[in-house]
């Protein structure tokens, strides 16, 4: 029987390696999650992107804005020109982003005396705060 130089042995486990490497990448790309933009984009372009597609910023609107407009008219405008996110958006965005239930329940069992609130799950962590006059807060980093 012939025996094999041990630099073939080396090539041998070095091919054994990309494969598995290059079969995880694919594996783990598949099953990912969608990115915070393609979340974004679903919602109607809710927040704000930042640090190169890391993280997502949800600025919410509360009483204190509400009380100066009159009508849901004025509040869309105010929302866009300052770039706040509504709570149907935000609902829109955690959905597309796959938050699971006791996420959602932390965040709408927050209240403005619990402070800066976090959680995560599979690929995001998200950090909130809630105030009656600010509205809820949240921001979703990538993992």
């Amino acid at each position: 029987m012939r025996k094999i130089h041990p630099v073939g042995w080396a090539a041998i486990a070095a091919v054994l390696i990309g494969i598995a490497i290059g079969a995880t990448l694919i594996i783990r790309s598949l099953t990912a999650g969608p990115t915070l933009e393609d979340a974004s984009a679903a919602c109607g372009d809710a927040g704000r992107i930042e640090d190169d597609g890391a993280t997502l910023v949800l600025a919410g609107y509360g009483d204190a804005l509400t009380d100066l407009l009159d009508d849901d008219a004025e509040l869309e405008d105010a929302m866009a020109d300052i770039g706040l996110t509504s709570v149907e958006d935000m609902a829109c965005v955690l959905e597309e982003l796959q938050a699971p239930t006791a996420v959602i329940e932390h965040m709408s069992s927050t209240r403005a005396l619990d402070g800066t609130q976090s959680d995560d799950w599979e690929g995001y962590e998200a950090q909130w705060t809630y105030h009656p006059d600010d509205g809820l807060n949240i921001i979703v980093t990538e993992r």
